[in-house]
């Protein structure tokens, strides 16, 4: 029976082990959550799934290491591209799959595949999950078919990773407000936020109506400038 592992710390990422596992009970599959102490002896292919850390050297010489990322147009690497592309107002992207290297969302793509942009923040890590499923299928299936725009996912720009203080909302027009805060709107991000009057208002689940945004919103008192 092959072996397959998957390395992510994300829900969304966890709940397609669980998939995998389920519907693909002709392979061994496991699941982690850091690649630190790890030996991957005897996987086919080790899969990373929303994973931002820098993989090390001695995993990537092995060349079964499977990296996903995002890419939108010209930027094709960098951290937080989800964020990143929506601010830069892409409404779809990439989901490039590469053999690892000892680079950063660089290696050799075997694979891409489209994905919306549109949805909150967890919507969107949800769909993309999906999609990276069904490549992880064609991959072990030896049925990988990189589009024709497949060259839009090698080289190019690179996005600058996000800061949290990045959360905090920038005037605009009320789409350009909506999509600051449903592009932070998911586990592990810091909400889309304002200060005022000694307070700071997080905002989540927002939803853009013809002439106004409906949203959920945290109160929180700001006391010696923290929260």
């Amino acid at each position: 029976m092959e072996q397959y592992c998957i390395i992510t710390n994300r829900s969304w990422g966890l709940g397609m082990v669980d998939r995998l596992k389920h519907e693909r009970r002709d392979a061994e599959w496991k699941s982690l959550i850091t690649d630190e102490f790890c030996v991957f002896d005897g996987s086919r292919y080790v899969f990373y799934l929303f994973w931002s850390d820098k993989v090390p050297k001695r995993l990537t010489d092995r060349g079964n290491c499977i990296g996903f990322h995002l890419c939108a147009g010209k930027y094709t690497a960098g951290g937080t591209p989800v964020q990143n592309a929506i601010a830069k107002g892409y409404t779809e992207g990439l989901i490039k799959a590469f053999i690892m290297d000892d680079g950063i969302d660089t290696g050799k793509v075997i694979g891409v595949s489209p994905v919306s942009l549109n949805g909150s923040a967890e919507e969107i890590y949800l769909r993309m999950a999906d999609v990276m499923y069904w490549m992880i299928i064609d991959i072990i299936n030896g049925e990988v078919k990189p589009l024709t725009c497949a060259n839009q996912a090698v080289g190019g720009k690179r996005f600058k990773r996000r800061k949290p203080e990045d959360s905090r909302i920038k005037q605009g027009s009320l789409v350009e407000i909506y999509d600051q805060i449903r592009m932070v709107d998911a586990e592990g991000y810091p909400n889309a936020f304002i200060d005022h009057d000694g307070y700071r208002y997080e905002f989540s689940r927002a939803s853009l109506k013809t002439d106004h945004i409906a949203a959920d919103v945290k109160i929180t008192e700001v006391l010696d400038g923290k929260v």
